[in-house]
């Protein structure tokens, strides 16, 4: 049997309220798609920062390839976290162009620097927004800044892509080129999870349906 990509194991997240997630155990294997449903303030995106080694454990664990990724205060080790890619239902993206966001993980991880504009070439053209390379990235409108995200992620080529509401925004067109984007990441071998409302989007991605109900998952 194969070492999982990710493995949540007796995972806990509290707050003053009270617990806000408990998952006894999640194991996502390299290669596959896992979308994870429910209802709003269900733990989906809290699940998603958990496993991106954002915020704090209250209990348990994460592995990544059977080594310990995150336990405890966040944030994880950084260069584990590199390994790992979180793309936020409202992301955050740097002052300068559309290029410059992409480049900027991939400087980080010491891409050779004549390998970077081919890569972020790439991705641009898979989703359809090359047009926007040189553009301001604050001048952007929402669901552009998604699209800008999820190409900053995909560029990183990353072994855990996490998704959050990615195609909220997004027309037709755009919508399609996402899917197709994520199922080419996986493809390539990444584990990826994606938290979403969109029915369609599991059904066309194949994934495995997780449903999480008070933080909890059922079944």
């Amino acid at each position: 049997m194969s070492t999982p990509a990710l493995c949540c194991r007796d995972l806990e997240v509290r707050r003053a309220s009270g617990f806000v997630l408990r998952v006894a155990e999640l194991a996502l294997d390299a290669g596959t798609t896992t979308a994870i449903c429910g209802a709003n303030g269900s733990g989906k995106s809290t699940l998603l920062l958990a496993c991106a080694g954002l915020i704090d454990l209250s209990g348990g664990a994460i592995e990544t390839d059977g080594a310990l990724y995150h336990q405890g205060k966040a944030p994880a080790p950084s260069d584990m976290r590199r390994r790992v890619v979180l793309v936020t239902q409202d992301p955050y993206l740097l002052r300068g162009s559309v290029s410059r966001n992409l480049g900027w993980g991939l400087r980080l991880r010491r891409v050779p620097r004549s390998e970077q504009q081919g890569r972020i070439s790439e991705v641009l053209g898979a989703l359809g927004i090359t047009a926007l390379a040189e553009q301001e990235a604050a001048s952007l409108s929402g669901g552009q800044r998604t699209l800008v995200a999820v190409a900053r992620a995909l560029v990183l080529r990353p072994a855990l892509l996490l998704l959050d509401e990615v195609t909220r925004d997004l027309d037709r067109e755009h919508r399609a080129a996402v899917v197709e984007a994520i199922k080419k990441s996986s493809v390539g071998g990444a584990a990826v999870m994606l938290a979403t409302h969109d029915q369609g989007i599991v059904d066309e991605l194949g994934a495995s349906r997780i449903e999480l109900n008070d933080g909890e998952i059922e079944g």
